[in-house]
């Protein structure tokens, strides 16, 4: 994985057809390995088309945006949404459009753990001004899948 202290854009311009091709990011940055019963801290550097929207997250406005990572820390494998939903034990909101920061992990015993679980991005468009909220309003959701192997080994100290 390469990082990088310069701003990257995410958009590739095309000038030939005047197209911009949105380049998504889902980077779940965590150490590989840990030790047990040390607290680590993550997060989730991301971006997706929906930044072209709007770039706040929990505001009420006529573009309002939600994001949050509903995962799980487990030693099972899961292989599709749906049973991934039914485990699902953390929930962490993105307080900013392009950072998703997990709650502190420590993990009791040694052993191979996996995070995962899945990211909600939702836009919804406030097309009706002074609306009732009982009224449904127009908006889009996507759903990323997203899953990182945690070794987790003895401390020599």
């Amino acid at each position: 994985m390469f990082y990088s202290c310069q701003k990257k854009e995410n958009y590739l311009d095309n000038e030939k057809n005047n197209v911009k091709v949105y380049i998504s990011k889902r980077n779940l940055v965590f150490p590989d390995t840990i030790y047990v019963d040390s607290l680590y801290f993550g997060f989730i550097d991301y971006g997706d088309d929906f930044d072209q929207y709007t770039k706040k997250v929990n505001q009420d406005d006529e573009i309002s945006r939600m994001i949050d990572f509903n995962y799980t820390l487990d030693t099972i494998l899961y292989n599709n949404d749906f049973d991934l939903e039914q485990q699902v034990k953390f929930r962490s909101p993105a307080f900013n459009v392009n950072k998703i920061e997990l709650d502190p992990i420590s993990i009791g015993e040694k052993g191979v753990v996996y995070i995962q679980g899945f990211i909600k991005d939702l836009v919804i468009f406030d097309t009706i001004k002074n609306h009732s909220y009982d009224i449904p309003l127009d908006g889009l959701e996507k759903k990323y899948f997203i899953r990182k192997k945690i070794v987790v080994i003895e401390s020599n100290g």
